[in-house]
């Protein structure tokens, strides 16, 4: 998908959220990454999602948070309450991993929960409802 693509996507899905300044603000730091290549559509229009339900719960919120220098968690949260970390789970399987889908989640899930979980108070993982058959 190229940039623009990319961009007008974000765009419509932002206004159909209301295209509050928050929103606006990850927009455009998703498409400045996806600029340079860094992010991809499916995972940033979930990303977006989880920002717009984590401020209308008054969170703070930024995606494509760096945590150390190699590492970067998808949405950062912060409130009062604490911080928390989410984690974007698209459901992709690479090739390789074909004929072991569940072994492969199972593992990539587990990695996920050792590596970030360290750096919130909160940490959780965002799935599409397309996933949850």
């Amino acid at each position: 998908m190229d940039v623009k693509k990319f961009e007008e996507d974000l765009k419509l899905l932002i206004s159909r959220l209301g295209a509050h300044p928050n929103l606006i603000r990850v927009k455009d730091k998703l498409i400045e990454l996806r600029v340079r290549g860094l992010v991809k559509s499916n995972h940033s229009v979930l990303e977006v999602l989880v920002a717009d339900y984590l401020f209308s719960k008054g969170f703070e919120v930024t995606v494509e948070h760096k945590l150390t220098n190699d590492l970067v968690c998808d949405v950062y949260a912060d409130s009062s309450e604490g911080d928390l970390i989410v984690e974007v789970e698209t459901g992709f399987v690479p090739p390789h991993y074909s004929l072991e889908p569940r072994t492969y989640n199972l593992a990539r899930v587990i990695s996920k929960v050792a590596r970030y979980s360290r750096f919130s108070k909160y940490f959780g993982l965002a799935v599409p409802s397309f996933l949850l058959l």
